[in-house]
């Protein structure tokens, strides 16, 4: 899951589930969570895979500042800008 948050930015608990990264994605999230990482989830009520509205949570690694100790949100990669806009709908 850190290698798909790390290369896709942001993703949504379906598609873990759905890429086989995690068959419970939150349980997945507070054992790294534990371990030192800092993953943020949302919950945002938008359309589904399966065509109806539904909650799905959103998982954002957050990364901390080496100089000020911070903690921000990873920048997405520029290889997925369309990825994005197709997800936010923009």
């Amino acid at each position: 899951m850190l290698a798909r948050l790390r290369s896709y930015g942001p993703s949504f608990d379906y598609e873990f589930i759905a890429e086989g990264w995690s068959t419970n994605p939150a349980a997945r999230v507070a054992e790294l969570n534990a371990s030192g990482h800092h993953i943020e989830a949302l919950r945002c009520f938008r359309w589904l895979p399966n065509g109806a509205q539904g909650w799905a949570t959103l998982f954002v690694m957050r990364v901390k500042c080496d100089k000020t100790g911070v903690v921000m949100a990873t920048p997405v990669p520029a290889s997925s800008y369309g990825w994005e806009r197709e997800r936010w709908g923009t």
